[in-house]
């Protein structure tokens, strides 16, 4: 899981670097702050599912236009390949950590289609994907209308790594 939380503790979830977070762990839970990364966790909890979870942490944008700070979100969580930032510093969750991602999820930030293109985010998850046996990307499609959904689905009709989840 890849996602800004601006109310963690910066000890406990430095910014992008993997951190195992158990979704046993209560301290560690309440320590990612009140959020998007929070409330992600809280559904996973509400499924009954118990697991260590590699959480990259990324910046949170300050801009007050909403359509700016969702660009500048994405683009923290797409991060680098080559510094290992945002999305790509789930490869190191296997050295670092000893669990390697099966599933990687950016919720709230998948369902778009910035300028009419792929997404950026879910471009990147898939890359990742790519590299780490066994890993899929779980995306959320627009939820719009069908027609906007299956043109997102189509953005990437080629992947073997996207779930493409649609309401």
């Amino acid at each position: 899981m890849c996602l800004p939380a601006p109310l963690a503790d910066n000890g406990t979830f430095p910014l992008n670097e993997p951190v195992r977070l158990a979704t046993d762990d209560p301290e560690a839970i309440e320590a990612l702050g009140a959020g998007l990364a929070r409330d992600a966790i809280n559904q996973i909890l509400s499924e009954g599912i118990h697991t260590d979870i590699a959480f990259v942490r990324v910046a949170h944008s300050t801009l007050t236009d909403p359509a700016a700070k969702l660009a500048a979100e994405m683009g923290s969580i797409v991060g680098s390949a080559g510094a290992k930032t945002g999305i790509w510093a789930l490869l190191e969750a296997k050295d670092e950590l000893k669990i390697e991602p099966g599933l990687i999820l950016a919720p709230g930030y998948t369902a778009g289609r910035p300028d009419d293109a792929a997404n950026p985010v879910i471009t990147a998850m898939d890359a990742v994907c790519s590299r780490i046996i066994d890993c899929m990307a779980v995306v959320d499609a627009p939820s719009t209308n069908r027609e906007a959904a299956a043109e997102h689905a189509a953005d990437f009709a080629t992947s073997l790594n996207i779930i493409d989840c649609y309401p």
